[in-house]
C-alpha cells in the first residue's frame, strides 16, 4: 500500500504590522536650512512552517489467503512552527484497495468498529491508530475511547475537515506524533499480487485567536502554558493588549484596560456572559434601586468634590493613556501603560453607582470584554490566590523580591489614580479594581507600590483606579 503524506493546508497567517520606518532628508550647512521628516508603516506577513512525514512506508508484506494480517506500525510525526497549534486528520483516497495487475480483485474497506482484523469480512481492509506508544489502538476522532479498527472517510477533493482527526493539538503545541496501521483478511481464494491504495495525512495550523472575545469564547486558556503570553485586540475598540497565563492556572490582562466607554457604541457593551441586568451600561438612576436612565454611560472630569447617593454619571479620566510611568516593571510583558482611569460606577459598566448599601454585594458586571470579568477580592480572591502561588502569602509583603516578583507577574504599572479632575501618585502607587465588596462605600483592590504590594486592599468607589481582567481555564 502507498502512502500520500504530502498533501498539507496552511490556514494560518502570522502578521506583525506598524514597525516604524523613518526617512529624513535634510540639507544642512546653509542659514535658514529646512529639515523634512516622513513616517512609514511596515508591515509583512510571516507564514507558518508545517510538515507531517512517515517513518516508513505502510505496508503488509505478505497476507496468507483465508487469514488477517496487520501492518508495520509506522509513526505519523508533526513538526510547525504555529504558535496557536494544528490537527492532524486522515483520509482514504478510495474506499477499495485494488490488485495492480487485475483491477476486479479489491480490498473494501469496512463500514463499521470491528475489535480486529480477524472479525473482518472476507477482503476488507480497516485502519488504527494510537496515541500512547501502541497500548490501546482506536478509531474515530481524537479522544475517542472505542478500541479497534474502521474504515477511514473518504477523501473529498483535499478536504482535511472530512477526514479522522487524530490529533488535536489546539494551543501553543508544535510537534506531535500518532502510531498508524492498517489491517486485512483475506479469502481463501483472493488473487495474489500486490493491492495499492492511497491514505492522505493532512497537517493543519489553527487560525490564532485574533480578539479578547474569541479567545474566552474558546479553549485556548485551558491549553495555554503557563507563563505563556499572546496578543489579542478587545474587538469594542481595537486596543491590542497582551495576555498571560499565570501561575494561578488563569489568563491575565497584562496591560490596563484603555476602553473609553465614552467613544464605543452602547450595545458594545452589552452581551456579556455575566450580564444580570437587561440596560448593561445604562446608568441606574439615583431615584431607587432597579430604576434605570436612557443616559449612556458618559465622560466626567471631577465628581464635583463630594460623595452623594449615588454617581450623576460614571465618569472615566482618559488622561496621559499611553503614558508609561516611573517605575515601571523590569520584566513584564505588558506595555506598562497608565490606561483609563474608572471610577467604581464606570468600572461596572454603570451597574453598581450607588454610595450606599442600595448597592450591597459584589459587581455582577463590568467593563471588561465578553467571557472576561474583574478579579475577584479580599484575602480568598483571584488577587490573593495569585499572590500565594509567587510568593506563599495571601496578605500583603513588603519584600523587595517578592514585591517585583508579583508586579513582573502582572506587569503593573504604578498608573496612580484619579479623583476631582486630576490624576496623582503616577510612578509610586498603582491601583485596580476588584469585584468583592468590602462595606457600604468601598470595594476590595490590589494596590501596590515600589516596595509593597497589597493584594486585598480597599478603596472608595468614587476614586478613579485601573482596571484588569481576567479569564480562568
Amino acid at each position: 500500500m502507498r502512502h500520500n503524506f504530502l498533501k498539507q493546508r496552511q490556514k494560518t497567517v502570522i502578521l506583525l504590522v506598524a514597525v516604524l520606518g523613518m526617512v529624513s532628508v535634510c540639507c544642512s550647512g546653509k542659514a535658514g536650512a529646512v529639515t523634512y521628516q516622513d513616517t512609514v508603516d511596515q508591515e509583512f506577513t510571516v507564514n507558518p512552517t508545517i510538515s507531517v512525514s512517515l517513518s516508513a512506508p505502510i505496508s503488509i508484506d505478505e497476507l496468507t489467503p483465508g487469514d488477517s494480517a496487520d501492518s508495520n506500525v509506522v509513526t505519523v510525526s508533526v513538526a510547525t512552527n504555529a504558535g496557536y497549534g494544528y490537527y492532524l486528520s486522515a483520509t482514504a483516497g478510495a474506499a477499495n484497495l485494488v490488485n495492480t495487475e487485475n483491477s476486479n480483485y479489491t480490498f473494501t474497506s469496512i463500514t463499521s468498529n470491528l475489535a480486529s482484523p480477524a472479525n473482518f469480512q472476507d477482503n476488507e481492509w480497516g485502519y488504527a491508530y494510537s496515541t500512547n506508544g501502541g497500548s490501546t489502538w482506536v478509531s474515530g476522532d481524537v479522544g475517542s475511547a472505542v478500541t479497534g479498527y474502521n474504515g477511514l472517510p473518504i477523501d473529498t477533493g483535499g478536504n482535511a475537515d472530512a477526514g479522522v482527526k487524530m490529533v488535536d493539538a489546539n494551543a501553543y503545541a508544535t510537534t506531535g506524533s500518532v502510531q498508524f496501521k492498517i489491517g486485512a483478511k483475506a479469502s481463501a481464494v483472493q488473487a495474489a499480487g500486490t493491492y495499492n491504495g492511497t491514505v492522505n495525512f493532512y497537517a493543519v495550523t489553527y487560525e490564532p485567536p485574533a480578539t479578547m472575545q474569541e479567545f474566552a469564547a474558546g479553549t485556548t486558556c485551558a491549553s495555554m502554558s503557563t507563563g505563556g503570553t499572546i496578543s489579542l485586540v478587545d474587538n469594542r475598540d481595537g486596543t491590542s493588549y497582551t495576555v498571560g497565563k499565570l501561575a494561578d492556572g488563569n489568563c491575565w490582562m497584562l496591560d490596563n484596560l484603555a476602553l473609553d466607554p465614552t467613544t464605543v457604541p452602547l450595545e458594545t457593551l452589552q452581551g456579556k456572559t455575566n450580564a444580570s441586568n437587561a440596560t448593561l451600561g445604562y446608568l441606574k438612576n439615583g431615584g431607587g434601586s432597579g430604576q434605570y436612565t436612557a443616559t449612556a454611560v458618559q465622560a466626567k472630569t471631577s465628581d464635583g468634590g463630594s460623595w452623594t447617593n449615588s454617581y450623576d454619571a460614571p465618569y472615566v479620566a482618559t488622561t496621559d493613556i499611553n503614558t508609561v510611568p516611573d517605575n515601571a516593571p523590569t520584566n513584564g510583558a505588558g506595555s506598562n501603560k497608565v490606561g483609563v482611569y474608572y471610577n467604581y460606577c464606570a468600572a461596572s459598566a454603570g451597574s453598581y453607582c450607588y454610595a450606599g448599601d442600595a448597592g450591597a454585594g459584589d459587581a455582577s458586571e463590568d467593563l471588561c470584554p465578553a467571557g472576561w470579568r474583574m478579579p475577584t477580592g479580599n484575602t480568598s480572591g483571584e488577587f490573593s490566590a495569585l499572590a500565594y502561588q509567587i510568593y506563599g502569602s495571601t496578605g500583603s509583603t513588603s519584600n523587595t523580591t517578592q514585591v517585583n516578583n508579583y508586579r513582573n507577574a502582572l506587569s503593573l504599572p504604578l498608573s496612580g489614580s484619579f479623583y476631582s479632575g486630576s490624576a496623582s501618585n503616577k510612578g509610586s502607587r498603582g491601583y485596580w479594581w476588584s469585584s468583592t465588596r468590602y462595606d457600604g462605600d468601598n470595594m476590595y483592590l490590589l494596590s501596590a507600590t515600589t516596595s509593597s504590594i497589597y493584594p486585598a486592599d480597599h478603596g472608595n468607589r468614587r476614586n478613579g483606579f485601573s482596571l484588569r481582567c481576567v479569564l480562568g481555564s
